[in-house]
C-alpha cells in the first residue's frame, strides 16, 4: 500500500516538475518573441518615416496603370505581334 502511494507521489511530482519546466520555457519564449516584436515595430515606424519622406518628393501614381503612357494614356505597344503565337479556339479551324 505504501509503494503504491509513493509511486502516485513520484508520478504527480514528475508530472509538476514538467508543467513548471515548460511554463518557464514558455515565459522565456514570451520575452524573446516580445523582443522581436518591439525590433520589428521600430523597423516599420522607420520604414514609414522613409516611405512618408519619399512620397513628399515624388507625385502620386497609385491609380495611374502601369501600362498607360503618361503623355496620352493610351496603352504602350511592346513588342511586334507574331501570328504564330496568336491562339484561336476555333472548331472549324481545327477541322483543317
Amino acid at each position: 500500500m505504501f509503494s503504491v502511494m509513493a509511486f502516485m507521489f513520484l508520478v504527480f511530482f514528475g508530472i509538476a516538475l514538467i508543467l513548471c519546466y515548460m511554463m518557464r520555457v514558455s515565459g522565456q519564449r514570451h520575452e524573446i518573441l516580445r523582443g522581436e516584436l518591439l525590433k520589428m515595430q521600430d523597423a516599420l515606424r522607420t520604414l514609414e518615416a522613409l516611405l512618408s519622406a519619399r512620397a513628399k518628393d515624388r507625385p502620386d501614381r497609385v491609380n495611374e496603370s502601369p501600362l498607360a503612357m503618361p503623355e496620352t494614356g493610351a496603352l504602350r505597344k511592346t513588342g511586334v505581334f507574331d501570328p504564330e503565337l496568336d491562339l484561336h479556339f476555333d472548331s472549324a479551324a481545327d477541322k483543317h
